[in-house]
This record gives C-alpha cells, sequence and structure tokens, in this order.
C-alpha cells in the first residue's frame, strides 16, 4: 500500500512570472473567501490557538505529553507546541520545516 509519505510529491512552486501570478492570485482569492465566510472566528484560528487546542486535546485524553510528526506547516505548529508547553512536549519528528515569516 502506497503512502504520502513513499515519496515526496509534485513540487509546489510555480516556475515562472505568468504561474506565480496565477499561483499567488489564487492563494489570494482562498483567503479572501475564508476571510469572508469565517469572519467571526477568524480572529481564534491562529498557530497560538491550535497549540492550545492540542494541549487541551492532551489534558482530555490524560496523556502526560504530546508525541507529534509535523510535516510542513505541522512542524512549525509543533514547534510552538514545543515552545509554549515544553514540560508536556513528548517525542517529535518536525520534517520540510517552515519558519514564521511571511
Amino acid at each position: 500500500m502506497r503512502t504520502r509519505l513513499d515519496s515526496p510529491g509534485a513540487d509546489p512552486v510555480p516556475v515562472g512570472a505568468t504561474a506565480e501570478r496565477a499561483y499567488l492570485a489564487s492563494l489570494r482569492a482562498m483567503a479572501d473567501d475564508c476571510a469572508a465566510s469565517e469572519r467571526d472566528v477568524l480572529p481564534y484560528i491562529s498557530t497560538e490557538q491550535i497549540a492550545q487546542d492540542m494541549d487541551a486535546i492532551r489534558a482530555a485524553l490524560g496523556e502526560p505529553a504530546t508525541n507529534f510528526l509535523g510535516v510542513s506547516y505541522g512542524s512549525y505548529l509543533g514547534a510552538a507546541y514545543a515552545a509554549r508547553f515544553p514540560q508536556r512536549t513528548g517525542r517529535m519528528v518536525l520534517d520540510s520545516v517552515v519558519g514564521p515569516w511571511d
């Protein structure tokens, strides 16, 4: 059985100025659509809030620590969780690390 971790996926980086403009326009349209339809909850959707939610799930399960596999944005989320809750961070694998820049 193949999984998405068997081999790398297609390169998501657009090649060429036209492809880059189209890609950025699609991201802007998706962000605008999200902001329009979820305006009331948008202030509560952040990496910090998700880390808080992860810790609430850990507590609800009665687990002493959170073990985590984070890929891409998940690597940033795992790092944010570990920074906020170092005493409750278990084993973590952070792959394809992304940073907090724009």
